[in-house]
């Protein structure tokens, strides 16, 4: 094998667990060389996602271990490393463990071929499964096995909260833009056989009958207060009683109640079991899913396509665009140590690589070892030829409580089931992940079949249950302590918990990987934000101005999409749509969520093609706000008068008849929607609105169009609002607005929560989501001062010709012009001077509607007025602040950054 062009690295990572992949991304991120080994041929070590023939061709081994060390030497023989230099040592590393212990793969054989009668049928070409069964053509194994490489199969299933550690790391860091997820569509409790939906909003908790009236006011008492929760105000002997016991003594939650709050909203959040968790640590955890609901989708969570696996190749992508050097089916063997204990070098697959640092897994170094723990983690990995009841192939999340029938675990079972839409399985299967805690004298197949065979007929007979194809049962060790640190005699070497916990998210690995960075680099930011392409400067001298201003950039950014793609052709989330404004607990009661709360009261919303600052062209490309839709606890507060059951669907909330069900185009004859947030922006909710069509597309999503909206379009550069239409127990979220420009048609899209759905001739309600649309007006008026103050500079040179006021972090006024690349840092600071000027003055925002169609709406900010159909504050005040943050030339105009205060663009 050819020598590395250097041998000599600041730090060497062992293993492509996530612990050492985030280690490995936040070293190479500041700068430092890095050589990462693995001797498995594939990334992740216990943290992979591999295909059926891989995970299959393991488990037959007894035991999942890790791929043995390829010979890496050239074809003249082996080498060996050199012997160890004067007064250094070889220190044996001890043996790789198994990434699985217990293994257990079964394949289920389909059902005989008895041949089909039907007058109806048509052999081979036949979709009815029932013909199908009889002919012998349903999925197997086999036929599964001919496209292994369509399956993503989790060795660690894990899930992200919308607002969780992971999806925060990934913003922040700029890591996200590697991968794609999808929101779950559904989450379950089992009950006792029963799927049981878990509500994400309070129109879902209230339209629930299995509660009882009194059930729901308990329920929504305690959500209230979890939501306002401050550790520091409880009493610290509360705070220190078991969870469960708290739920019944002081909330009066028993039974169902408290099996929902439990298990149904925190998902397996604990490594020890929900009875072993103490009051704060379960108000922690409901308070954390309360405020992940609704960023992605109904529910709190999202998945990453193709399998867990691909968080941890993301990051070691990271790591090599900044130099990281990456060696796999290469076996770390030996440490290299000097006199002074201090670790010197790694040999590995027959050559010394010397280094300042090694991070390894404990398991590594002699007499470590990370399984004293009298659990383990059970897992099951089951393909099925559908998905399980009430599932469907996008993902659907259920959860089993501890308390069930055949299942006596404290810490219950948590299962994903998804399909080809997520990327883990081919078409025609379904994939289940089954995760629970066992004891140590315990196989996985033990833990788990009996459940496994209450919901998936194992044996081909039950043709109302799934038919498993493939399974594998399979245990994990586990820490008990993730915290702790593992004491080592030698120096600069640092071991890593590097095994997945029992929890369904990432806190632990990256709580572990942070702890190792500091030490390996004191004082360093943990993973600072990577910079797009188009940021990079390259060190090449740069003769003249012209030349500078080519450096700087000609390229327009991507611009990212999200939370869902303008045309919804599938549910990708977009990470960089994330960021919001976040001024204390974004679940306090509406009003209370940013100081401007109470001021921002009649100013008004786009015409989506009017803007002069503004990017029509932007309307192609959504990047709508983090989707927040009024949730169980704190959604804007609805009229006194009404309650959920006061105003019950016309159609008592039976399916639409088929006539309803319609393209989307053929609501245009209705003429144009009457555009009510031209007239008050901040009117966030409007009953009694009758339902002109109710609409399918092909990719799956429904349109509603009404006679007059609330709602806001995407459009002049600002995204489309988000929320609710209701209409008793019928919930339709609103996920995308558009217009259309030459009917005037307004289309609210998305989907139905549940069955219940409503149809033309209804009465609905409008609920939109009162953060994102503040936060839209405070964005887009953001980018009118921006203009006023650089024409109070005197620059009308610069003449603006777009605007992008979107909350995505990449929020601009482009002008038609140019600015030196020497005068733009003194520009910078003048605009950001004008700009805490004009807010200082506090004046007001003047907004003239227009009189007739022919007329254009016009917005006065800063005394500069234009046409606009944006969304606007009342008072300059309520911006709060602006920041201009760059300056940059793009292509033959000059492009300014702006962000607001109280948002970390």
């Amino acid at each position: 094998m050819a020598e590395l062009p250097d041998d000599v690295f600041d730090v060497v990572v062992v293993g492509t667990d996530l612990v050492g992949a985030l280690v490995a991304a936040a070293a190479a991120r500041i700068g430092k060389r890095v050589l990462h080994l693995d001797s498995a041929n594939h990334y992740g070590g216990p943290w992979a996602s591999l295909s059926l023939g891989e995970l299959t061709e393991l488990a037959e081994q007894g035991e999942l271990k890790a791929e043995p060390m390829t010979d890496l030497a050239s074809g003249d023989g082996e080498q060996s490393a050199p012997p160890p230099g004067e007064s250094e040592t070889f220190v044996e590393l001890q043996p790789e463990q198994p990434l699985c212990h217990n293994a257990k793969a079964t394949v289920y054989q389909a059902p005989p071929a008895k041949g089909c009668y039907a007058t109806s049928c048509k052999g081979a070409q036949c979709y009815s499964s029932s013909c199908r069964r009889r002919h012998g053509l349903l999925p197997s194994f086999a036929q599964a096995c001919k496209r292994s490489r369509h399956f993503s199969l989790d060795l660690a299933s894990k899930l992200c909260l919308s607002r969780g550690d992971l999806v925060q790391l990934l913003i922040s860091s700029n890591v996200g833009r590697y991968l794609e997820f999808k929101p779950a569509t559904k989450t379950f409790l089992l009950d006792n056989g029963t799927y049981r939906q878990v509500p994400s909003s309070k129109q879902a908790l209230f339209s629930d009958k299995s509660f009882s009236l009194k059930d729901k006011a308990m329920l929504t008492k305690f959500l209230k207060f979890v939501q306002a929760y401050n550790p520091d105000d409880a009493p610290a002997e509360e705070l220190q009683q078991p969870f469960l016991s708290v739920l019944e003594s002081k909330w009066g939650l028993k039974g169902r109640l408290k099996t929902f709050v439990a298990f149904g909203m925190t998902s397996s959040a604990f490594t020890s079991g929900i009875a072993n968790v103490s009051a704060e640590e379960g108000l922690r955890a409901i308070k954390k899913y309360l405020g992940s609901l609704g960023h992605y989708g109904t529910t709190p969570y999202i998945c990453s396509m193709y399998g867990s696996g691909e968080v941890v190749q993301a990051y070691c992508r990271l790591c090599a665009v900044f130099g990281g050097v990456y060696m796999l089916r290469t076996k770390a063997e030996q440490l290299v140590v000097d006199a002074d204990q201090n670790c010197v070098g790694v040999v590995a697959g027959g050559m010394r690589y010397t280094c300042s640092s090694v991070v390894l897994p404990s398991t590594l170094v002699s007499g470590q070892s990370a399984y004293n723990s009298s659990s383990w983690v059970s897992r099951a990995v089951v393909i099925t030829d559908k998905p399980l009841a009430g599932a469907a192939e996008d993902l659907t999340i259920i959860n089993v409580p501890a308390d069930q029938e055949k299942h006596a675990h404290s810490s219950g079972t948590l299962v994903a089931c998804g399909g080809k839409t997520m990327g883990i399985a081919a078409d025609g299967y379904c994939v289940t992940s089954w995760t629970t805690l066992s004891p140590r004298d315990q196989t996985a197949d033990a833990a788990l079949e009996p459940l496994v065979s209450d919901l998936v007929s194992l044996d081909g007979s039950a043709s109302d249950k799934p038919r498993a194809v493939w399974s594998c049962f399979f245990n994990t060790a586990l820490d008990d302590d993730a915290k702790a640190t593992v004491a080592t005699e030698l120096k600069r070497v640092f071991p890593s918990r590097a095994l997945p916990d029992g929890t369904a998210g990432f806190a632990a690995a990256i709580r572990e990987a942070k702890r190792i960075f500091e030490q390996v680099a004191p004082g360093e930011e943990f993973l600072p934000s990577a910079p797009n392409p188009e940021d990079i400067v390259w060190d090449a001298p740069v003769e003249d101005e012209a030349a500078a201003e080519a450096e700087d950039g000609d390229a327009e950014p991507p611009v990212e999409t999200g939370p869902f793609n303008t045309a919804f052709d599938t549910e990708y989330v977009s990470l960089a749509a994330y960021q919001r404004a976040d001024n204390g607990d974004l679940f306090l009661p509406a009003g209370d969520a940013t100081p401007s709360a109470a001021a921002n009261d009649g100013a008004t919303v786009p015409d989506p093609a009017s803007d002069p600052v503004s990017d029509p062209a932007s309307a192609s490309a959504s990047a709508s706000a983090s989707a927040k839709i009024s949730d169980a606890v704190s959604g804007p507060a609805e009229p006194k008068t009404e309650t959920p059951f006061e105003k019950p669907c016309s159609t008592g909330g039976v399916e639409p008849p088929a006539a309803v069900t319609q393209t989307a185009s053929s609501a245009d004859h209705h003429g144009p929607t009457e555009q009510v947030y031209f007239h008050d922006t901040f009117q966030f909710t409007m009953d009694d609105v009758p339902v002109l069509s109710v609409a399918s597309q092909d990719d799956g999503r429904t349109v509603v169009t009404l006679p007059r909206t609330i709602f806001h379009p995407q459009g002049g550069g600002q995204p489309a609002d988000v929320g609710q239409i209701v209409c008793g127990n019928s919930v339709f979220v609103v996920r995308h607005v558009q217009r259309e420009r030459e009917s005037g048609v307004i289309e609210h899209i998305g989907d139905f929560e549940g069955d219940k759905r409503f149809s033309a001739g209804d009465q609905v309600a409008l609920r939109v989501d009162e953060m994102a649309r503040r936060l839209h007006a405070r964005l887009h008026s953001a980018g009118h001062l921006l203009d006023a103050a650089m024409k109070n500079l005197g620059r009308t040179d610069l003449k603006p010709s777009k605007g992008y006021h979107f909350p995505d972090g990449g929020a601009y006024v482009e002008y038609v012009g140019t600015v030196a690349a020497d005068d733009r840092e003194g520009l910078m600071q003048q605009l950001n001077d004008e700009l805490k000027r004009l807010i200082a003055a506090d004046s007001s925002v003047s907004v003239v509607n227009p009189a007739s169609a022919e007329d254009m709406r016009r917005v006065d900010i800063g005394g500069v007025g234009c046409p606009c159909g944006g969304t606007h504050v009342k008072q300059l005040s309520d911006i709060e602040g602006v920041t201009v943050t760059r300056i940059k030339k793009n292509k033959k105009n000059v492009k300014v950054s702006y962000t607001i205060a109280g948002f970390d663009a």
